[in-house]
C-alpha cells in the first residue's frame, strides 16, 4: 500500500465519522438532560412526596443527599468501570439503569424506599458519565 492510498483511506474514515460526532454530541446532551430533569421533578415534588409518604422535615433533605453522595463517592469508579467495560456499553447500561431506577423511585412505598432509589440513581448516573 502506498502512502498516498494510505492518506486516502484516513480521509475517507474521518469524512465517514464526522457523522456521528454530531450524533455522539445529541445522545450525550440528552442524557445530561435527562439529569437536570431528574433534580428538577425531585425538587419539585419533593413536598408532595413528604406528605404522600410521611417524611419528616429532618429526612426530607436526604432524597437530595442520597443522589449526591453515591453520584459523588462512585464518580472514579464509574470512569474505570467505562475504561474496562467500554464506554459505549457503560453509556447505554447507564442509560437504562437511570431509567429504572427512577421508575423505582416513582413507585415507592415508604421513605427508605425513596432514598434507595434515588441512591441507586446517583450510583448509575457516576457510571454513565
Amino acid at each position: 500500500m502506498t502512502r498516498n492510498e494510505l492518506s486516502e483511506r484516513l480521509a475517507a474514515s474521518q469524512e465517514k465519522h464526522k457523522d456521528h460526532r454530531w450524533l455522539a454530541l445529541a445522545v450525550i446532551g440528552v442524557a445530561q438532560l435527562m439529569i437536570i430533569l431528574d433534580a428538577s421533578i425531585v425538587t419539585i415534588a419533593l413536598p408532595h412526596a413528604q406528605k404522600a409518604l410521611d417524611i419528616s422535615d429532618a429526612n426530607r433533605q436526604w432524597v437530595l443527599t442520597s443522589y449526591t453522595l453515591a453520584f459523588g463517592g462512585l464518580l472514579l469508579l464509574g470512569g474505570r468501570v467505562a475504561d474496562y467495560f467500554g464506554r459505549k456499553r457503560t453509556f447505554i447500561i447507564g442509560l437504562l439503569g437511570f431509567g429504572a431506577a427512577s421508575a423505582l423511585g416513582g413507585a415507592a412505598q415508604s421513605s427508605t424506599w425513596l432514598f434507595g432509589a434515588r441512591a441507586l440513581q446517583g450510583a448509575i448516573a457516576a457510571h454513565k458519565r
